[in-house]
């Protein structure tokens, strides 16, 4: 019982990895001081804004930043 359905893909087909790069670093520092972010919430923005990827999430945190398109689940 439990665990995932014997059909279900592999995780790895279900996300995408994103080397966190110094060009990454650098915009989740800047977001960070300018909407007074935590690293973490910083760091998931600024990948947002790079992969031009709506940003699901119920952290309403995140309204305030103007670069990333948030809806709100």
């Amino acid at each position: 019982m439990g665990g995932r359905p014997a059909t279900s893909p592999p995780l790895d087909e279900w996300f995408w990895t994103l080397p966190f790069d110094e060009r990454l670093a650098e915009k989740a520092a800047r977001l960070a001081r300018l909407y007074r972010l935590k690293i973490p919430d910083a760091a998931i923005a600024a990948t947002e804004v790079y992969c031009a990827m709506p940003l699901e999430s119920r952290d309403r945190g995140f309204r305030k930043v103007k670069e990333v398109n948030l809806v709100e689940v």
